[in-house]
């Protein structure tokens, strides 16, 4: 897909056109594994995008409307992996965003800190298993062969 290959040609060149891309190509286009110019620019082209949205919508809104809204902003930025940002971003530039005030949207903030938090003691216990079992067969190598027969 050439918009996930060329995110940020595309925003530059045609921003005002992402904000009428229909809503199933906008997840498609954020949710797309091919999208390799970062989160942030998934995140940036998402509340671009909301924000169009709300305003195209009328500004008295009733439960029914606030609801649905709710579960837009939250279906649309449930798209980007905010796990995969640098923490500085998200400290700088995501947390503090209007958008992210939301209930849901602070649950995908604290989910990002959470796995950023955990993945350096993940990567250290997964090299020190690979390290242990490389270790337990070099044991294995050293050891004299033995057989052992067992009779009744």
């Amino acid at each position: 897909m050439y918009v996930v290959a060329h995110l940020p040609r595309c925003w530059a060149t045609a921003k005002a056109h992402f904000a009428r891309l229909p809503q199933a190509l906008l997840l498609e286009i954020l949710s797309h594994d091919g999208l390799v110019h970062g989160e942030m620019m998934a995140f940036n082209a998402a509340v671009y995008w909301l924000e169009e949205w709300r305003r195209s919508r009328p500004v008295e809104q009733d439960e029914e409307e606030k609801e649905e809204e709710a579960r837009l902003v939250e279906m649309v930025l449930g798209q980007v992996r905010f796990p995969h940002m640098p923490a500085c971003l998200l400290v700088e530039e995501v947390e503090g965003h209007p958008i992210m005030q939301a209930e849901a949207c602070q649950r995908f903030v604290l989910e990002a800190y959470r796995y950023q938090a955990v993945l350096p003691q993940q990567q250290q216990y997964q090299q020190q298993q690979q390290e242990g079992g490389q270790q337990w067969r070099q044991l294995q190598l050293q050891l004299p062969q033995q057989e052992l027969v067992v009779g009744g």
